[in-house]
C-alpha cells in the first residue's frame, strides 16, 4: 500500500481531491481503482492512503454530480486533464494539483 499528498489548490471554492486507476476496466462503483472524494484540510492539503500499488491520475475537480464519478464518459474526460503518476508498494509521493489559471 502506497501514500500521496499534497495540496488541493482552487480559484474560489473548495476542489474536491480525487485518484482514480489508469486501468479502465477498474471504473465501476465499488472498485478499489475509484477513491472516495478528498476534501482538503483547512490549509488546503490532502492525503490518500492505503492504495494499491499501480499507475493512476489525480484530479482537483470543484463542481460535478457523484454519480458522474461512476461514468466512465466522465472518466476519460477527467483523465485528459489530470496529473498522472505510478507508485509502488511502501510509496510516499508528494503531488500539488491546481485548478484554475
Amino acid at each position: 500500500m502506497a501514500l500521496v499528498a499534497g495540496a488541493a489548490l482552487a480559484l474560489g471554492g473548495v476542489p474536491l481531491g480525487r485518484a482514480f486507476t489508469t486501468d479502465r476496466t477498474l471504473w465501476f462503483q465499488g472498485s478499489r481503482g475509484l477513491t472516495s472524494p478528498l476534501r482538503p484540510n483547512t490549509d488546503g492539503r490532502f492525503s490518500i492512503s492505503g492504495i494499491p500499488a499501480g499507475e493512476y491520475h489525480l484530479a482537483a475537480l470543484a463542481d460535478y454530480e457523484p454519480s458522474d464519478w461512476y461514468n466512465p464518459h466522465f472518466l476519460e474526460q477527467v483523465a485528459a486533464a489530470a496529473i498522472t503518476i505510478s507508485i509502488k508498494d511502501g510509496d510516499k509521493k508528494t503531488q500539488d494539483l491546481r485548478i484554475g489559471p
